[in-house]
């Protein structure tokens, strides 16, 4: 196999690590998984706990904040398992729903002390998903806008 030529030691180490993850904690139960239509919260945060949910945020907020061939391997490692609900699952929480909280997070919810931290941190771990959820329009008043 080609190795990706923008790969360190520390890619290839993630990579590795992740594979043998998958390989012995997904692939063995997934089709299960994906025939009962979900994913177990216990495997999220297995992820979470070595790592593998929080690589593009910072450190303040419980994550590594790897570069971005960090989430192209999470990417390319969960889709190897051909296990697609369980991928997707991984990838609307981590690329998709919880980079809204990071990005454009209120200063409330993005302080270190309050409860959002709690559930911020719980995102990194596995502990709660992030979810997307669409809107038929625009509310004026955000903080008054149902969430």
């Amino acid at each position: 196999m080609n190795e990706p030529i923008y790969f360190d030691e520390q890619h290839r180490q993630f990579r590795d690590n992740l594979r043998r993850f998958v390989e012995q904690e997904v692939v063995p139960q997934a089709a299960q998984w994906e025939e009962q239509g979900m994913v177990p919260r216990a495997v999220l945060r297995k992820m979470g706990e070595l790592g593998y949910l929080g690589v593009r945020y910072g450190e303040q907020y419980g994550g590594s904040k790897l570069d971005t061939v960090y989430s192209a391997i999470l990417a390319e490692e969960l889709g190897r398992s051909t296990y697609g609900g369980f991928a997707v699952t991984v990838m609307v929480h981590t690329d998709m729903a919880s980079p809204h909280l990071a990005n454009f997070g209120t200063p409330e919810q993005l302080a270190l002390p309050a409860c959002h931290h709690r559930r911020r941190e719980d995102l990194r771990r596995g502990g709660h998903r992030a979810r997307c959820r669409l809107r038929r329009g625009w509310h004026p008043h955000p903080r008054r806008a149902r969430w």
